[in-house]
C-alpha cells in the first residue's frame, strides 16, 4: 500500500498524529510568532515589508493559528477528539524532556565543574561583576554549543503546553 504524503506530516501515521503535525507546523517557533493578548501565533511577512520598501521592518502579520482554527477542531474532532489530541501532545512534551534529560547527563554533567566556576564568579546575584563584559563573552565560548539543543527541546515543550492550553479552554 501506499503512502499519502507521509513526508509532509513528519512521520505520522494516524489521522490524530497528522492532525497534531499540522498544529504544529502552522504554530512552529522558527515561522511564527504566539501574541498572548491575541491568544494566536501569526506569521510575519517579511516579503510584504521589503516590496513596500519599508527599511524600518514594518510588515504585515498574517494569522496563523488561532481562536478560529481551535473553534474548527472542536467542531471537527468534537471533545473525545480534543481530549485525544491533549493526551498526544502530553506525550509529545514528555518525550522532549526525557530527550533533555538524556542530553543533560551525557552532554551537560561532564562540563559541571567549568558551570560551578562560572557560578561562583557570578556570585552574589544580585550585583554585577567587575569583569562582566569578558566573563560573560568567556563563558558563553566556552558553553555555547549546548546552548542550541536545550532551546530546541524548550521551545518544542512550550510549543506543545500553548496548544494544550488552548485545547483545554475550548
Amino acid at each position: 500500500m501506499g503512502s499519502l504524503g507521509g513526508e509532509d506530516e513528519g512521520g505520522a501515521v494516524t489521522f490524530m498524529g497528522r492532525v497534531m503535525q499540522s498544529l504544529l507546523n502552522l504554530t512552529d517557533p522558527s515561522h511564527s510568532v504566539y501574541a498572548p493578548e491575541s491568544s494566536a501565533w501569526f506569521l510575519y511577512d517579511i516579503e510584504a515589508a521589503s516590496k513596500a520598501g519599508s527599511g524600518g521592518g514594518v510588515g504585515t502579520a498574517v494569522e496563523q493559528c488561532g481562536v478560529r482554527t481551535f473553534s474548527l477542531l472542536e467542531r471537527s474532532l468534537g471533545t473525545i477528539g480534543l481530549q485525544g489530541l491533549n493526551r498526544l501532545l502530553a506525550f509529545r512534551s514528555v518525550h522532549a524532556l526525557n530527550t533533555f534529560l538524556r542530553y543533560y547527563e551525557t552532554k551537560v554533567h561532564p562540563f559541571r565543574t567549568l558551570l560551578d566556576q562560572i557560578r561562583t564568579e557570578l556570585h552574589p546575584e544580585h550585583k554585577l561583576p567587575n569583569n562582566a563584559s569578558k566573563l560573560y563573552t568567556n563563558a558563553v565560548k566556552k558553553v555555547e554549543h549546548l546552548l542550541l539543543p536545550v532551546l530546541r527541546i524548550l521551545r518544542k515543550v512550550g510549543q506543545g503546553q500553548l496548544l494544550r492550553r488552548h485545547i483545554a479552554h475550548m
